[in-house]
């Protein structure tokens, strides 16, 4: 202990020790202080000594690296990770927004179909038509009996939508 980092304490207990068997005896001396000087291991162990202390300076200086890594990449990996809960949180607030207009919608339409639904259906039917017939080259209307009734070649380069009326 004296040759490594309790040297200082040490010299402390020396110093109360010697000072209390100063007064218990009577000598009327004040210790004003102890220094151990020259500690050195003895020569047996002096290469194993060196080895320790080198071990322990070593073990110093990967943790004050690994301190140091620490607080180089904690701070980025926080700041990465409050990022993608923001950005979670703000795609959950987007989907549940889309989610309460599709429904405020479909609400709003299933009003109007209760009050006129022969109009409503045409409506939906015609919305559709329109939103589906651009997309196709031919419609072909079949009977009931898979039969081809009416062939309608549809010219993609034509800007005229055909709206297709349902028969009653």
């Amino acid at each position: 202990d004296i040759l490594t980092d309790k040297k200082d304490q040490i010299q402390n207990e020396v110093l109360a020790d010697l000072q209390d068997i100063c007064n218990r005896n009577g000598l009327g001396v004040a210790i004003t202080g102890v220094q151990l000087q020259d500690a050195m291991p003895p020569e047996e162990v002096k290469a194993s000594f060196l080895d320790v202390t080198s071990a322990k300076e070593d073990k110093a200086a990967k943790v004050n690296e690994a301190r140091r890594y620490e607080n180089e990449k904690l701070p980025v990996a926080r700041g990465d990770a409050q990022k993608i809960i923001a950005d979670a949180e703000a795609y959950k607030q987007a989907r549940i927004n889309e989610a309460t207009g599709i429904a405020s919608r479909y609400r709003a339409i299933a009003e109007e179909y209760e009050k006129m639904p022969s109009v409503m259906r045409m409506r939906m039917y015609i919305e559709m038509i329109t939103e589906v017939l651009p997309r196709i080259e031919n419609l072909y209307i079949v009977d009931g009996n898979g039969n081809t009734v009416q062939f309608l070649p549809l010219n993609p380069s034509n800007n005229q939508t055909p709206v297709v009326l349902p028969q009653e």
